[in-house]
């Protein structure tokens, strides 16, 4: 079986159809080329178009002023009825472009950050980020789940047309929420941050056998430059970044971890202060190990005939 991978960090629908940021490709660009040989794909958006981004940045990695301004401006977009629409607009775009009669989209729903139930956060933070309260903790899973309902929403939307109109497509929701239950950040001891299924700026993969930083066989969070990414000095970094860089989340992180340091503000954590981007890019996205279980439930319902 071939797989072709077309995700993008970063990526919003209107990336997914038109001309993305930084003059990317669209994703329904790359995928034509290889459109009349996929019988199923998966999609994952929407997180970027609601300002998830911003509250990770803002509030849960550094806790900037602007974090309650973010987290109500993202409840506002979730709680708009017009992004339905996007995501209608959004299936049907990847529907119409994949030329297999029987092709299959499988929409994944995102996953919440925290046990918002334990008290041991409530004193505890990421980095630099807001103390995880369990008020806070609360009301970004909230986001979380009430951007998933709208997604299934959607997709039920799209399914039902596809039917009234007779195609012989189909699109599926997968909610790999479940999955991570146990594997949140502030769950109880002695679990802590390295063994939630989700990247922090100085945390390691855990790969789909569970190996991780509690056997010594981990794979580094800095071990080598990702794609030849040059590395960033944070120490010389801080006299010329931009710290309000709103065209891109990683400097604007890099730039106020590099003007915190300067200050004599040191992070919860031990890093190092030559940085690589990408590391910084990947935070709170979810660990090899939460990929592989997603994609045994999808198997496993595939060749049981649950996607036909």
């Amino acid at each position: 079986m071939e797989v072709y991978h077309l995700g993008c960090t970063g990526a919003s629908m209107n990336d997914v159809i038109n001309t993305g940021w930084n003059n990317r490709t669209s994703q329904i660009d790359l995928m034509k080329p290889k459109a009349g040989e996929g019988e199923w794909g998966t999609l994952s958006i929407g997180g970027n178009d609601v300002g998830f981004a911003n509250i990770v940045a803002n509030c849960i990695m550094f806790d900037r002023p602007s974090c309650d301004a973010d987290m109500n401006f993202t409840e506002t977009l979730i709680s708009d009825p017009r992004l339905v629409g996007q995501f209608t607009t959004t299936y049907w775009k990847v529907l119409d472009t994949a030329l297999y009669h029987d092709f299959r989209l499988i929409v994944t729903s995102y996953s919440q950050f925290f046990n918002a139930e334990t008290a041991i956060c409530d004193n505890r933070y990421i980095f630099y980020g807001r103390y995880l309260t369990r008020e806070f903790r609360t009301r970004v899973n909230k986001m979380v789940a009430d951007l998933n309902l709208l997604i299934q929403i959607a997709v039920s939307i799209v399914e039902l047309q596809l039917v009234l109109g007779g195609s012989r497509k189909g699109i599926f929701f997968e909610d790999w929420d479940s999955l991570f239950t146990g594997h949140r950040f502030c769950e109880e001891p002695p679990l802590d941050w390295p063994d939630a299924w989700f990247f922090t700026i100085n945390g390691v993969d855990i790969l789909p056998n569970n190996t991780n930083h509690t056997n010594n066989t981990a794979v580094p969070q800095w071990a080598g430059p990702p794609w030849g990414e040059t590395p960033v000095n944070l120490t010389s970094f801080a006299s010329s970044c931009n710290g309000e860089n709103p065209g891109n989340l990683t400097s604007q992180m890099l730039c106020t971890w590099a003007r915190n340091l300067g200050e004599g503000r040191e992070p919860d954590g031990d890093f190092s202060t030559v940085v690589y981007p990408w590391w910084i890019t990947k935070t709170l996205h979810p660990k090899s190990v939460a990929h592989r279980a997603l994609s045994k439930v999808i198997y496993q319902k595939w060749i049981n005939g649950d996607y036909f």
